[in-house]
């Protein structure tokens, strides 16, 4: 999962694609010119590793004990061709909700302030400890 295509959050990447077998990339479709997007881009192709672009509401299933709530972008953090809201690449990050069993952990990548408050009144109590 990568959040957001700022450095600090995918400069490791081209370190995981020669360590790791990595089976599908999921992000929130930012796109942004740049070195470390451009490079990830060629490691993306010359892997052949598929991407999923996930958006609020989308839910991956890993095994019957572990699910991920996609709980952000939203259409209005990231526009269908990638750009984000006012240019603002950490509005656009990936925020998820993982369960696991009773246990839930929330990922809020580097969500800024304004988008945290619209997602907290988009999902409210489904930020409750237990609630899925």
């Amino acid at each position: 999962m990568l959040t957001h295509l700022h450095k600090d959050h995918i400069g490791g990447a081209p370190e995981l694609f020669r360590e790791c077998s990595i089976g599908t990339i999921y992000h929130g479709g930012e796109r942004v010119p740049g070195v470390v997007p451009h490079i990830l881009d060629s490691l993306v192709n010359a892997h052949h590793i598929p991407i999923i672009r996930v958006r609020a509401g989308d839910v991956i299933h890993i095994d019957s004990a572990v699910q991920i709530f996609v709980v952000h972008p939203d259409s209005l953090a990231v526009a269908p061709g990638g750009e984000t809201l006012g240019g603002n690449l950490n509005n656009g990050s990936v925020v998820l909700k993982i369960q696991y069993g009773e246990t839930s952990i929330l990922l809020s990548g580097d969500l800024e302030r304004e988008r945290e408050v619209a997602t907290v009144a988009r999902y409210g109590n489904f930020f409750a400890l237990g609630y899925t």
